[in-house]
């Protein structure tokens, strides 16, 4: 199932991906805060290695996700209006113009 969404959506749009993905890894697609175009598998939820240390505010009130990436194991922020795709249990979410 292919489902093409505006750019422009919503914080609570974005919660409900959130909660739907839970903590199975997903796919997104998105650019680059350089122009440069990657893939990314990742999970939401990983609390391992956080320290405290960190970023001190609400990412998805900024509109950014921030993921877990599990092939390269570190956290992301990724700027919501960059993402080209996301694919989450079996259903593909493409965000276009």
């Amino acid at each position: 199932m292919i489902t093409t969404i505006k750019k422009h959506f919503t914080t609570l749009f974005l919660q409900d991906l959130q909660e739907k993905a839970g903590n199975t890894i997903f796919s997104v697609e998105f650019y680059k805060k350089n122009g440069e175009y990657r893939k990314l598998k990742g999970r939401f939820g990983v609390t391992k290695g956080i320290t405290g240390k960190g970023s001190r505010y609400d990412a998805l009130a900024r509109g950014m996700f921030r993921i877990y990436d599990v092939e390269k194991g570190g956290f992301r922020t990724i700027t919501v209006g960059q993402i080209e795709q996301l694919k989450i249990k079996g259903t593909t979410y493409k965000f276009g113009a």
